[in-house]
């Protein structure tokens, strides 16, 4: 999850599966941490328009935000940010396993949690 406004990652989980169940967890996981944001802008990714992420969204008070419906510029931040990791970390590594993923992400992430 990410602020628009300033740019900052508030949560993200890693996951080699494409389940909602780790989409709703970040996203309760910044709600705690930083409090329920008006819109969750999400793209149109199976995870996000499944009933059980919708339901977190709906749970946690905040309106949901697709892609496809929202003004173009809401995604190219989270968009470019994403491009970014992909081809300045992840497709350049040889990862041992989840732990050892997890962890090179954060270090590359960290100049984004503010």
């Amino acid at each position: 999850m990410t602020d628009c406004a300033s740019r900052r990652i508030l949560s993200y989980r890693l996951s080699n599966t494409l389940t909602t169940e780790f989409c709703g967890e970040a996203l309760e996981d910044s709600v705690r941490r930083h409090g329920v944001p008006e819109i969750v802008n999400t793209d149109q990714g199976s995870q996000f328009t499944s009933d059980e992420f919708v339901a977190v969204v709906a749970a946690c008070g905040a309106a949901q935000s697709k892609g496809g419906k929202s003004p173009r510029r809401a995604n190219v931040f989270i968009e470019s940010l994403w491009r970014s990791l992909k081809y300045e970390e992840v497709y350049l590594q040889e990862y041992r396993d989840m732990r050892d993923a997890r962890s090179r992400l954060d270090r590359y992430l960290v100049v984004f949690k503010g």
